[in-house]
């Protein structure tokens, strides 16, 4: 029996839905499954390198994968169907605990909040537990950083805000991708804190 073909339009969607572009990689195309690196011309050269690497790593799942894709709309390259029956119960409580706390702006200690764990879905962990993890999650994508940052001509630039009297600052990396293109990557966002003894310029009267 002959291996199945993807249909007219496939190749194209599976190199959208399964792989990372080179501006977000820093080089290469990349399988968000296994992060096996692509190179990649342009459509004139077709998509057989995308559909030779679905098939012949995921040669049992890939058409189950794309038309679960496909069938939940998932033009944005949204991997949950296949995380979930990919990777343990336990690594999907931690990270969706970790998507809570971070992307809402959570203390540490909402884990062992009882209300949040008497409503939330999710298996209950410790706040040990999370910090644990979200280091171990950081040290991952530093490491990530090191992979595709150039060792030189690299600039930290800061970017400071104020909303009402919350004082905000961002701190981003870039550096130059060649042709007279930067590329660049927030590393950390948040509130910013200023000592009790200092303050705000606009606060400090003239001469």
């Amino acid at each position: 029996m002959a291996a199945e073909k993807p249909a007219k339009g496939e190749p194209a969607l599976m190199k959208d839905l399964f792989f990372d572009p080179p501006e977000a990689t820093g080089g290469k195309w990349k399988c968000k499954l296994c992060e096996g690196a692509l190179t990649w011309r342009g459509s004139n050269s077709g998509y057989s390198a995308f559909v030779q690497h679905m098939k012949g790593s995921y040669s049992s799942t890939w058409r189950r994968d794309l038309d679960e894709l496909k069938s939940n709309n998932a033009r944005n390259g949204n991997l949950d169907g296949y995380v979930r029956r990919t990777v343990s119960d336990k690594a999907i409580n931690l990270f969706n605990w970790i998507d809570w706390v971070v992307f809402e702006d959570l203390p540490f200690s909402a884990v062992e909040n009882p209300r949040m764990r008497k409503y939330s879905s999710l298996q209950p962990i410790t706040t040990d537990t999370l910090m644990k993890y979200m280091e171990l999650l950081n040290q991952r994508v530093l490491g990530k950083l090191k992979d595709y940052v150039p060792d030189s001509n690299v600039y930290l630039k800061f970017d400071s805000w104020s909303c009402d009297d919350e004082h905000y600052t961002a701190v981003n990396l870039s550096w130059s991708a060649g042709k007279g293109k930067r590329e660049k990557c927030t590393l950390c966002c948040g509130v910013f804190d200023l000592p009790e003894d200092m303050e705000m310029v606009e606060n400090v009267e003239d001469d």
